[in-house]
């Protein structure tokens, strides 16, 4: 309750300081909901070495997602608890910006969240927490809800979830992975404008209302990513 008291606060005051000048709060597109998660925008709570299985290894993984699992069982944790959080969440942004588009960016994959079953942990089967805050928000807030998933590239980062969005009267939208789209962490040797633009396709190709592209793929494609852009802008 104290943290959504605060997230509320946070919410409303940056809407006032919008609202002050109508040039800032016209530029404003849409806001995401982006309270629960490790370390980013991105939603989930699991830090990365939850769910990296390189190069750790599978048991490993599964062996670390059950300690963190087991810290945050005894500290309250429940799905219930955490979605009805972004419920608040949502309603706030969309309280104090009643005429923008929500958006909840994630990872794809199901070890973003402890996975408990009857009050026990249980790492190995499939969380449904994301996609349950993402059928929530969706059902709630219908095309003023965006769903944006952070893993696009040439042949991956549409996950299923997407298409049920689509489906229901939402909207969908994408970010560049950096290193599996034209720029690989390896030194950054592997740059090919071919990938960048595959994935881009398969974005629009997806109905994506926006790409987010990320600084890597920006600076060493300007021009791909300002041809592209025209053409979407052109849609």
């Amino acid at each position: 309750p104290a943290f959504l008291e605060a997230h509320g606060a946070m919410i409303d005051a940056m809407a006032a300081f919008l609202r002050g000048d109508p040039r800032r709060y016209d530029t404003v597109a849409l806001v995401k909901n982006a309270g629960v998660s490790s370390h980013s925008a991105e939603i989930r709570i699991m830090p990365i070495a939850a769910y990296a299985r390189k190069p750790i290894g599978d048991e490993q993984a599964a062996r670390l997602r059950m300690r963190l699992c087991q810290s945050w069982r005894r500290a309250g944790y429940t799905q219930g608890k955490v979605v009805r959080a972004m419920r608040e969440m949502s309603a706030q942004i969309a309280a104090a910006f009643p005429d923008k588009l929500i958006g909840l960016a994630f990872v794809t994959g199901s070890n973003r969240f402890p996975t408990l079953q009857d009050g026990r942990c249980a790492p190995r089967q499939r969380n449904t927490t994301l996609n349950t805050m993402i059928r929530d928000m969706v059902e709630t807030y219908g095309d003023r809800a965006v769903s944006n998933s952070t893993t696009l590239y040439r042949e991956g980062g549409d996950p299923p979830v997407l298409d049920w969005v689509l489906r229901s009267g939402g909207r969908v939208a994408f970010q560049l992975t950096r290193q599996q789209a034209g720029c690989r962490r390896a030194g950054g040797a592997s740059c090919d404008p071919r990938e960048v633009e595959a994935a881009i396709q398969a974005g629009l190709d997806a109905d994506a209302l926006f790409i987010e592209v990320h600084s890597g793929n920006v600076h060493r494609h300007r021009a791909l990513l300002a041809e592209w852009n025209a053409r979407m802008r052109a849609r």
